[in-house]
């Protein structure tokens, strides 16, 4: 816990250095320990070499000088051995242990029996020891008589503290050179970790703080090594799987308002539906006796002509309010739709035919556009010929004395009903309420505002859509889009039961 706490607070590159290039160094220093003893072990052991090879150069014609008895020329050959700049003091002890020869420093005067336990040996010996003060290294050779027996006892000594330097310089050069390994371990860690590792990460954290900050079409670029770049692509992924989650969400969030909002419409118009229903039937039977009897009283001769007007006058709202009730009963109906097939021409025919008739007919010019023949829907005839009529007296009323044309074409599997007309067109602030039930654009009494309403009641009953637009005749252009079925030749009419 501790060290995972302490993990925590450290960079990459000082925890790289912390637990990777510092316990290899003290890996490296322990490895290197070892090896160094090794080394210490062999320096000395050759110095101790150099003793003994000078020693024994020195053997031989010592024992001949001390056969001959010459001391000068002994004392010559002790003093050739400095020429090897490795000796402290080389002398020659006699029999009884006294000092025969010597030069330099270091001479120690050996008890006989030393003497003579080396004289029995016949073999040379080592040793440090201390003499007048100082640490010496001493070695000790057997010179030998004319008969081979042992005549004296060659010393060379050497200061101790000049293999003590040897090994003090090995260990200093050794601690050194760990330590620079150490710096360049280190050096390489640092820039390897900026060059391969923190330049990815840094630009890999200033993506998730662009994220972070909004902006969510931003991804990472994958660089560096592969686990870097793995992890890039990890979080471009996980940035994608956001992006299609959100817009999924949004698209669910905006399809069930679109529902509650069809849902609100739908029990809105219910309610509406239900309302105009008991309206139209309470005021249907009333309206019927008014009109009944203001017809009788039409038909006495005796009338004055003031009361013969009013009562006609009484007739024309009378057939103006019953007019607004069958559209209430029009909007009310929910009856279910009896579609057959059908072909379209002929009933656009049928609605400008009965449209002439219309009132609001006087002086316009009702046209059927060309095209269109044979083409067939699976429709119900009344709902749809009731929906077209209600969009031609639309126009007639939009366009008094005007011009108004219907026509259709087939696009694709779509049939495209239109009616178009050249009146002033529709406000665009009141386009988003044109199906709205009572809503109208018409002075007060001119309208019910629910003409279009049961326009687009019908169409929605057949699974269609309507469209509203510019008229290239400048006017207002209503298009029923509806599902084709094809051409009358090419569908066989379905058999009812």
């Amino acid at each position: 816990m501790r060290a995972s706490l302490m993990l925590s607070r450290l960079r990459l590159s000082a925890a790289l250095i912390a637990f990777v290039v510092v316990p290899l160094t003290f890996m490296i220093g322990a490895v290197g320990s070892v090896g160094l003893s090794v080394l210490e072990r062999q320096a000395e052991a050759r110095m101790r070499e150099d003793i003994e090879l000078i020693a024994r150069a020195l053997q031989f014609p010592l024992s001949r000088a001390i056969q001959r008895g010459e001391p000068y020329r002994m004392q010559e050959m002790l003093r050739s051995a400095f020429s090897f700049g490795r000796v402290y003091g080389v002398h020659v002890f006699g029999r009884e242990g006294q000092l025969v020869a010597g030069a330099g420093a270091g001479a120690r005067a050996l008890p006989t029996r030393e003497i003579e336990a080396l004289a029995l040996r016949g073999e040379e010996g080592s040793e440090y020891t201390r003499v007048d003060g100082e640490a010496l290294y001493v070695y000790f050779l057997p010179l030998s008589d004319a008969g081979g027996r042992f005549a004296a006892l060659l010393q060379i000594t050497r200061h101790a503290d000049d293999f003590r330097d040897t090994l003090a310089l090995i260990r200093g050069g050794g601690a050194i050179g760990l330590g620079l390994l150490a710096l360049l371990l280190s050096a390489v860690v640092i820039i390897g970790h900026r060059w391969a590792i923190g330049g990815p990460l840094r630009e890999l954290s200033r993506s998730m703080e662009a994220v972070a900050t909004g902006a969510r079409s931003h991804r990472a670029r994958p660089g560096g090594p592969a686990e870097i770049r793995e992890l890039a692509r990890g979080f471009n992924s996980m940035l994608e799987s956001l992006a299609r989650s959100e817009a999924e969400i949004a698209r669910r969030r905006e399809r069930q308002e679109s529902l509650e909002a069809d849902l609100r419409e739908s029990r809105k118009l219910a309610a509406v539906g239900e309302l105009a229903a008991g309206v139209a039937h309470e005021l249907g039977t009333p309206l019927s006796v008014v009109d009944g009897r203001a017809q009788r009283a039409l038909r006495r001769s005796d009338l004055a002509p003031p009361v013969r007007e009013a009562l006609e006058s009484i007739r024309g709202e009378v057939q103006r309010m019953s007019r607004i009730v069958r559209e209430l009963m029009n909007f009310a109906r929910r009856s279910p739709l009896r579609p057959r097939r059908l072909e379209i021409r002929p009933l656009l025919e049928g609605v400008i035919e009965r449209a002439q008739a219309m009132p609001e007919a006087a002086g316009a010019r009702l046209a059927l556009d060309d095209g269109g023949e044979g083409l067939t829907l699976h429709a119900d005839p009344t709902r749809l010929e009731e929906a077209l009529a209600n969009l031609v007296q639309n126009a007639l009323q939009a366009s008094p004395g005007g011009e108004i044309r219907v026509g259709v074409a087939q696009h694709g599997a779509e049939c495209v009903l239109r009616v178009d007309d050249d009146g002033p067109g529709i406000d665009p602030d009141a386009q988003e309420r044109l199906f709205e039930p009572f809503f109208t654009s018409k002075p007060v009494g001119s309208g019910t505002g629910l003409g279009l309403a049961v326009v687009h009641g019908a169409v929605e009953a057949h699974g269609g859509r309507i469209r509203v637009g510019e008229s290239p005749f400048g006017g207002a252009r209503f298009e029923i889009i509806l599902p084709a079925e094809g051409r009358a030749a090419d569908v066989k009419e379905p058999e009812h039961e």
